[in-house]
């Protein structure tokens, strides 16, 4: 259910930068949370991967541009290693 709504969440917004004359989409994706199973996030990059593959054939320079898990990435609370992140600017 979780990656169902993942989904639909990231198609609408998709849908809505193309709708308002995006012409270069970059996607900073964050997945996992505690109320899905380990390696559900698979699923969900394809089918991002998918739309945005669609989205480059309508002529729109769409890539995913980072990624990472809630553990590794978006939640400071489990003590990472603040030196071991990289911050990538993207243009």
């Amino acid at each position: 259910m979780v990656r169902c709504w993942a989904n639909f969440c990231s198609r609408l917004l998709l849908k809505g930068a193309c709708e308002r004359g995006a012409k270069r989409i970059r996607v900073h994706a964050l997945t996992d949370s505690r109320g899905v199973v380990d390696g559900s996030s698979v699923g969900f990059a394809q089918t991002l991967e998918k739309d945005l593959a669609e989205l480059r054939g309508k002529g729109i320079d769409a890539q995913v541009a980072s990624g990472g898990g809630r553990m590794y990435v978006a939640m400071d609370r489990y003590e990472i290693e603040k030196s071991k992140l990289v911050i990538k600017e993207v243009r």
